[in-house]
This record gives C-alpha cells, sequence and structure tokens, in this order.
C-alpha cells in the first residue's frame, strides 16, 4: 500500500503524480487535489468525497450497525469507512479501531482529513514545503514534491544519541510524520494542523485468578483478527515466546489448514541458533516450515542496501539479516506475515515491579523477586538488590542503613556510570548547537509527588505508547513492502493491549519469571521448552563482527570520519574502535550498537547526495 496527496500542487507536482499512474495504479484530480494510489482498491470515491489509503478495521461489526441498510454481504473496509463518512462525516473515522492511513477530502465542504491509527503501526508522512502533500512513505512523499533532501540535524543529534523521542521528525527537514492516533485537517488557504484524537489510558485491573484466561482470549481474538487476510498468510517463528505463542494460536484459530511458518536457522556452532524451539513448535502443530538457512553475520554489502530500503534513520541493525524473510516468504506465494514485533511492550516484562517493591518498602517480596531472578537468568543478586533499595527505598534521612545502602549503592552507580554513553560519541560543539541534553532531560521537578513514585503499570503505558514503536513499525513496513509483503501485528489488537495494561504487576513478573502472564495463559499449549524458557538469542555478536569488518577497510573508514566530521567526537569513535578490536570491556552492546548508528548514518548521508540526484531527474520512486 503506497499513495500520495497533493494539496493545492503546481503543474510539475502534478505531472509527477500523472507519470506515477501512467505506470500504475489510480489516479484522482479536481481543482485543488490530486491523488494516486499503487492499488486501485485503496482509491474510493463517492460523488460527495474522496478515500485514500489502506484500513485492517477490527470493530466492523460495531461500525455496519451505524449504515442505513442492509451490509450483507460482507462490505470491504474501504468502502465500509467511505460509507460511515459519507453517512456521518469525518469524525466517523475517530471510531475505527484496526490498523488504517487514511485521506478523507471532503468535496462538500473542501475539507481533508489525515487519520493514523491508535498505535502508528501503518505509516502517514506529510510536508508544507515547497506545497502540502500527504503519503504513505517517506520516499514517495519527497518524489512528488520534488523537494531537495537535506538531513535535520537535531534529528541526527537524536539519533546519534540514541534518544529518538520526538513524535514528528524524519531524518529529513520538513518531512515530518503523523504521529499515532493523530488526525490532521486541511483547507485550501489554510495551514495543515494535527493533533491527538485519542489516547490509551490504564484500565481497572483485572483479578489475579482471570488474568491469564483473560489475556490468552484476547490473543486468540487478535489472531483471528489478523488471519482475516485475502491471500496467503504465514507466521515467523524464531522459537521465542511471542512468535511460538501467535504460531501456537493461529494453528488453533485454522485448524484445518496446515501453517507455513517463517524461520532463519543458523550453524550448529552459533550460540543463537534457535533451531530446537523452532523444530518443538513445528511438531507439536504440524506446521509447514519454510527453513532460511543464515551462514555467519551479514556482509558489508548489506549495510547500503538496508540504507538504499530505508532511506530514513534506521536503528536496526538486525534487519540487515532478518529483512531476507520478506523475499523468502514471497518466493513461497505468502502476502502476509504474523509479526510477534512488540510482544514484550504490550506482554510487559513486569521488571517496574521491582522498583514499585522497594518504594513502598516490600523488601522481603522484592528479595524473593530479585533472587528467582538471579536464579533464573544468572544476573546478579545482591548487588542488584541494595542498587534497588539505594535508589527506591523510602529509608529515613541520616540513618545508619541508608548511609550503609547508600555507601554500595553510589560505589554501584560509578561503576555502571564506566560505560560510555552514546551521547559522548558527539562533537561537544554540535551536541551543544543541537541542545542535546536539554532535549532528552527529563521533566521531573514539574510532576507530582506520587507520579515520581515507580509504577510498573505506568513504565507499561508509556513503552506501548513510545514513538519508538512508531518508528519501529516504518521500519519494519518498508523491508516488507519492499517485496509486496503485508506485516501483520496481533500484539497491537486495542483490546489485547487494554487487557494486557489491565493484568496486576504481581502477575507480570512472579518468583523472578518475567512476563509470568504470557506464560499462564499459554500454560498446555506452548511446548514446556519455550513456556519456561528463561532466555532469547543475543545476536549482539554479529553486530560487533559486523562493525570491526566495515572498518578493517582503511578507504572505507577514512571516508566514514570524513562524512561524520563535525558530528561525532572522531578521537571517541577510533577509541571504541581500537577497544572493540582489542575486546575490552568496551565491547559492551550499547557501545556496538552506537558504533553501528555512526557507520549506518556515515552510508545514510553519502546517500542523500545520490537521492538528490535523482530527484533532480525525477527518478527517485522510480528507482526502487
Amino acid at each position: 500500500m503506497q499513495f500520495a496527496v497533493l494539496l493545492d500542487p503546481q503543474p510539475d507536482q502534478r505531472a509527477r503524480l500523472a507519470a506515477l499512474a501512467s505506470a500504475q495504479g489510480a489516479v484522482f484530480e479536481d481543482d485543488v487535489t490530486a491523488f494516486w494510489s499503487r492499488d486501485s482498491s485503496a482509491l474510493v470515491a463517492s460523488d460527495a468525497m474522496v478515500l485514500c489509503g489502506l484500513a485492517r478495521i477490527t470493530n466492523k461489526a460495531a461500525l455496519v450497525r451505524h449504515l442505513p441498510g442492509s451490509a450483507d454481504p460482507p462490505i470491504a473496509d474501504m468502502e465500509l469507512v467511505l460509507a460511515l463518512c459519507c453517512a456521518r462525516g469525518a469524525a466517523a473515522l475517530e471510531e475505527l479501531e484496526g490498523q488504517f492511513s487514511l485521506v478523507l477530502w471532503d468535496r462538500i465542504e473542501r475539507t481533508l482529513t489525515v487519520i493514523r491509527d491508535r498505535f502508528g503501526v501503518l505509516p502517514s508522512f506529510w510536508t508544507a514545503d515547497p506545497v502540502t502533500a500527504v503519503s504513505s512513505d517517506l520516499r514517495l512523499l519527497a518524489h512528488v514534491t520534488g523537494r531537495s533532501l537535506a538531513p535535520d540535524l537535531p534529528a541526527v543529534a537524536d539519533y546519534l544519541a540514541g534518544t529518538e523521542n520526538h513524535e514528528t521528525r524524519t531524518g529529513f527537514q520538513a518531512l515530518l510524520r503523523l504521529p499515532q492516533a493523530h488526525k490532521a485537517t486541511w483547507q485550501p488557504g489554510q495551514p495543515f494542523q494535527h493533533a491527538a484524537y485519542w489516547s490509551l489510558a490504564l484500565p481497572d485491573l483485572l483479578p489475579p485468578r482471570t488474568s491469564a484466561a483473560a489475556v490468552k482470549g484476547a490473543l486468540k481474538t487478535a489472531v483471528a483478527h489478523t488471519l482475516d487476510h485475502e491471500g496467503e498468510t504465514a507466521c515467523m517463528l524464531s522459537g521465542g515466546l511471542d512468535s511460538s505463542t501467535l504460531a501456537m494460536l493461529a494453528a488453533e484459530v485454522e485448524p484445518d489448514e496446515a501453517l507455513k511458518t517463517l524461520s532463519f536457522v543458523y550453524r550448529d556452532t552459533d550460540s543463537y541458533n534457535e533451531k530446537p524451539f523452532i523444530d518443538d513448535v513445528n511438531a507439536a502443530i504440524t506446521a509447514e516450515p519454510i527453513i532460511i538457512p543464515i551462514e555467519g553475520p551479514p556482509k558489508v554489502a548489506a549495510l547500503p542496501a538496508l540504507v538504499e530500503e530505508q532511506f530514513d534513520l534506521c536503528t536496526a541493525p538486525g534487519l540487515m539479516k532478518s529483512r531476507q524473510i520478506y523475499a523468502a516468504a514471497r518466493e513461497h506465494g505468502i502476502t502476509a506475515v504474523l509479526d510477534g514485533h512488540g510482544g514484550d511492550e504490550v506482554i510487559s516484562h513486569g521488571y517496574g515491579r521491582q522498583a514499585e517493591l522497594a518504594s513502598k518498602a516490600e523488601y522481603w517480596r522484592l528479595w524473593r523477586e530479585m533472587r528467582g531472578a538471579a536464579r533464573i537468568y544468572g544476573s546478579p543478586f545482591l548487588e542488584n538488590y541494595l542498587a534497588f533499595l539505594f535508589n527506591f527505598a523510602p529509608l529515613a534521612k541520616r540513618s545508619l542503613r541508608r548511609r550503609m545502602i547508600g555507601f554500595v549503592g553510589r560505589r554501584i552507580a560509578r561503576a555502571k556510570q564506566a560505560e560510555v554513553p552514546a551521547v559522548a560519541f558527539l562533537d561537544d560543539a554540535f551536541r551543544e548547537s543541537q541542545r542535546v541534553e536539554e532535549q532528552t532531560a527529563k521533566p521531573h521537578k514539574d510532576a507530582a509527588p506520587e507520579d515520581r513514585l515507580p509504577s510498573e503499570r505506568r513504565d507499561h503505558l508509556e513503552n506501548i505508547t513510545s514513538p519508538l514503536m512508531t518508528r519501529a513499525f516504518e521500519v519494519l513496513r518498508r523491508s516488507a513492502q519492499a517485496h509486496d509483503v503485508e506485516p501483520l501485528y496481533p500484539f497491537f489488537d486495542q483490546a489485547l493491549v487494554e487487557t494486557c495494561l489491565a493484568v496486576p504487576s504481581d502477575q507480570k513478573l512472579r518468583g523472578g519469571w518475567s512476563r509470568w502472564i504470557l506464560r499462564q495463559a499459554m500454560d498446555g499449549r506452548l511446548p514446556k521448552s519455550i513456556q519456561w524458557r528463561p532466555d532469547k538469542a543475543d545476536f549482539s555478536a554479529e553486530v560487533l563482527h559486523f562493525v570491526l569488518d566495515y572498518l578493517s577497510d582503511p578507504q572505507r573508514k577514512r571516508t566514514v570520519l570524513e562524512r561524520l566530521d563535525g558530528m561525532v567526537d572522531l578521537d571517541r569513535f577510533e577509541a571504541a574502535h581500537q577497544a572493540l578490536m582489542a575486546k575490552t570491556d568496551q565491547t559492551a552492546t550499547g557501545i556496538t550498537l552506537t558504533m553501528w548508528r555512526c557507520l549506518y548514518l556515515a552510508e545514510w548521508l553519502g546517500q542523500v547526495q545520490v537521492w538528490n540526484a535523482q530527484q533532480d531527474e525525477g527518478t527517485l520512486w522510480q528507482t526502487r
């Protein structure tokens, strides 16, 4: 699904849209708008309204009741949305649940409405320079407007610092994203304005005894919603808790059809080979497995290929390899894949409960939880326990207990601070000019006292609604759409999200087991090897190997340093490179990921020049 809409376009911009339509897709034009959609079914119209975009609506039954007459036979989602808007106006868009990115032009009221779904699963971008335009694709947006591309320096600074929390910025000046749960309006002669139309709230807590059944029921319904898809659907299967759960439930929802699963399989010598877990799931559901063998870390050429595909800044080094899964899917005739992305955030590990217990002086319960986690995950116990007391426990000032814990806690804090933070990689002048510290400072001073207390539920809510989730959906969709595959995300079904937020914190972390509620919900269905699996594969060694391989070529390294000069502290970059080669303590995952972001940024900055040349030729989009 790709579309673009121009508002008050100039003749040359109309010509770019017309050229797209001559090659593929559908077009609509009037005196002030021009629409193009790659898929003709994504552009529908009545006498009064034009609707463009993609909609996968999950509350269709409730919406159909608002329509006059009969909705039998079943009405397609786009036709349903158009009919609702014709009957009730653009305000009907706010009632939609599911995944959607839509543009509605009311030809009578001369008002354009743009809306993005409540969790930002489907993309929406816009610009007002040099012309107001909306698109589902950032590259397409740049192409149809004809604007030159320039890096957005505040976004670049946030990217390097690992603090990309801004809702609207992309890597390019004036090319912006519409945030999740936002709606925008435009009228001729008026500015493009957007605001939130919905917000996720904490629901009432579920009774502990019914929480697991409620989560399993909501999960099964969410999987059923996503399987309601035309074409061939498969399930990504990594062998982890999330993907295995989706595979088991998908097989349960459609028991008469063998589920196709897509899995990477590594060499037996690789520590992150998850084939035994994958085999357990495939055997349990009698699946039709599609196995993609992986031999070693990604090659150097994988990075420029990823930059060309993503177009925007990207924080997902794993995609250099995992994007292969979409190509394999398409080769097997698969048009959609169930993806467990977001399972960690929606279910919640429950680790915020530890801080909650410390702040409530429930020291014995905290001791038991952390002791259990230490046994299960092999994490340090006593120093972590004392660190939580030091940071969160309501200890009386000047008490001996506070002084003793404070002495140990400060030593632990100093040890953790020994790791070089990502922000330290920024050139001093660049960091100051972009006000990085000011942008990343947390607004604790204005918070009410009760809001400063730890809250696992609040942490859970913030993780689900973080702008980082929206960006992750955009990144994954670009990789999938490069092969005409539709990614489907059952964990972001609204009813499931609200159910998981209603789970008490002691059902999320219990006896040291994180995500305990999902393990209980799948009891008797999920193979025990996965239900009580404590870990997931760690691919940081692959990223480290790639960084070292990339920088092993002297000319390539010189190019990186030239492109990063003025943005990155090159002395810090060199010291980190030497430490990675020496395999010192600096080989921490955080440092490796910061170095990878530096390499991605250098490739991206070089490619911006190429894209601008293509833009001058009018071929930026056609080169795909």
